[in-house]
């Protein structure tokens, strides 16, 4: 393995037999979490960062004034910007809402409530103009006004692996004020299928996790031991990707190369297994449109030669491919 160009690592082997009964190709791949590219056009998740409304332009002077904190203390100021003038569109206030200014309501459900397509375009001045939102629109927000306050930071998405309970954030008691840290789940129980908030970063090269949607801060110590309780964890997402590969084999990253709260670097694994496919077959008996789908399982032997790249993402955390290794091989 060599490394390449555009942040990436050539890969070669001169036979490799990878199907349903040999095992996967296994790489242990070394991370770097990188910030997240912020300015003015800047889109992130589907949200373009600009300066048109009155709100928002007031939003954003404030968060300049900060810039004479020292880095730490402007993260909770920075964060009340943020609260004051965004509240979370859970279902009970939009239905209250729904009574004082039906309008506004129809709009939150439309563009930024819980019940709006992620994929919606929208711009940050919309976002603020509305003031009801869900975690993505507070993530983003945050890291716009952070950047005002002479921070850098990162967007972080999570996932959760099906089947795997400890892939997926959990509701705690915070250890910083006594009280759970979500209010749409029970303590104890698993937080949804997805969620977003962000971290910042120090000159001094130390991430601290913020998340707007709780209010929950890392720049304390009762603060960052209740990140790491309720198991925030990023979602890589289509960070990493390998390319050249045959077609009978995907590349995938594996739940161990998600970034755990405050972490700099991350080492796991990328797998690279064989496809199925599902093949529609016809049952006896049955009109020809009535099928049922039969797994097929792709085989491949022969030589490997591809790239592991990592690209920039709207969409979750950045990274820079520190090294590459084999870790487990049928070659």
């Amino acid at each position: 393995m060599t490394p390449k160009e555009n942040n990436g690592f050539h890969i070669t082997a001169a036979h490799a037999v990878i199907d349903v009964k040999n095992s996967p190709l296994m790489l242990e791949v070394a991370l770097k979490k990188l910030p997240t590219p912020i300015g003015e056009g800047t889109v992130i998740e589907h949200i373009t960062i600009d300066n048109k409304s009155p709100k928002l332009r007031k939003m954003r002077q404030e968060a300049q004034k900060l810039k004479a904190l020292p880095e730490k203390d402007r993260i909770k100021p920075l964060l009340s910007i943020v609260k004051s003038n965004l509240r979370y569109a859970y279902p009970w206030t939009i239905k209250e809402l729904e009574y004082e200014n039906p309008e506004l309501a129809a709009q939150v459900k439309e563009k930024t409530g819980l019940s709006s397509w992620a994929n919606i375009p929208l711009t940050l001045s919309e976002v603020a103009n509305i003031g009801y939102c869900i975690c993505r629109h507070l993530s983003v927000t945050t890291l716009a006004l952070a950047k005002d306050a002479g921070l850098q930071g990162t967007h972080l998405t999570y996932q959760p692996v099906k089947d795997d309970p400890e892939s997926y954030i959990r509701n705690v008691i915070r250890k910083d004020n006594g009280e759970p840290l979500f209010l749409s789940v029970g303590v104890g129980k698993s937080f949804g299928n997805a969620h977003a908030w962000c971290e910042l970063l120090t000159s001094e090269g130390e991430w601290i996790p913020i998340d707007p949607t709780t209010g929950l801060t890392g720049d304390t110590k009762e603060g960052f031991a209740t990140f790491q309780e309720a198991r925030y964890q990023t979602y890589l997402g289509q960070t990493l990707f390998a390319e050249g590969l045959p077609q009978e084999l995907f590349g995938a990253a594996m739940p161990n190369l998600q970034f755990l709260s405050g972490e700099s670097m991350r080492k796991g694994l990328y797998r690279i297994g064989h496809r199925i496919f599902l093949k529609p077959i016809g049952r006896r008996g049955k009109k020809p449109t009535e099928t049922k789908n039969r797994p097929e399982y792709a085989k491949f032997e022969g030589p490997l030669d591809f790239y592991l790249l990592s690209r920039l993402t709207n969409t979750g955390t950045n990274v820079e491919i520190e090294n590459v290794k084999i870790a487990q091989q049928n070659i």
